[in-house]
Formats: structure tokens, sequence, C-alpha cells
């Protein structure tokens, strides 16, 4: 199985263009606000990805999710998404390959697999 490339992700960045007319779209204080927060938000992410690849949390997915958040904005963020996404699809191919074969059950003596034998152990009579 290859890993089937991810198409670049579409921010907003790219699709928005300039106001054709004064006072056109958003009031630029708004959207300053609303890019810093954005910018705010998904930085914070990254850093908290960061310190989870060391501490105990999830690391790599709240990168991910930082990097989905910046991407709104940014292209170079969505870039970087678009290649982590694909390396992970790259990665992931050949253990789910493995995953999906199929393995014989080991049998034992008796007939029974081993994971359905019972269990006999020692009886205690009272």
């Amino acid at each position: 199985m290859t890993a089937r490339p991810y198409l670049p992700l579409r921010s907003r960045a790219t699709a928005r263009r300039a106001p054709t007319r004064p006072g056109a779209g958003t009031a630029p204080p708004l959207g300053w606000a609303r890019k810093g927060g954005i910018t705010v938000a998904g930085l914070g992410l990254l850093a908290a990805g960061a310190a989870m690849l060391v501490l105990p949390g999830p690391g790599l997915a709240v990168i991910a999710l930082g990097l989905a958040v910046l991407a709104t904005e940014y292209d170079w963020a969505a870039r970087l998404l678009a290649e982590v996404r694909q390396r992970a699809s790259r990665m992931v191919g050949p253990l789910a390959d493995r995953l999906r074969r199929k393995r014989p059950a080991p049998v034992t003596g008796s007939g029974w697999p081993a994971a359905l034998r019972p269990r006999m152990g020692p009886r205690l009579t009272g």
C-alpha cells in the first residue's frame, strides 16, 4: 500500500483578498484581534505539545492540533501540516498492512487454541 499524498490545505490566508472598497470586509482592529488570538492559541498549543513530548500527555496530537489552528491563518503552517500528514500516512501504511495480515491461532496438544484453552489450576477442596 502506498501513501496517498494529501492535497495541500487551503487556508483562509490564501483565500482572503484585499477589500475592493474602503470599509469592505472586517474592520482592521477585529481582523488583527482574530489573527492575534489564533496566533496565541496555536503557539500555545505548539508549546504545550512540545512540553508533552517529555511530560505525560499526547504531545504529537497536540502539536498537530496547534498546526491545524495556525493553518487557518498562515500558509507556512498549512504547508507544514500537509507534510506532517503525508509523513504520518507513510509511516502508518506498513504497520496497518502488518496488522491486517491474518495469523493462524497457535494450537496446543489438546486441540484448543491457546487463547481459548480452559485453564486447569489446582483444585481447592474444602
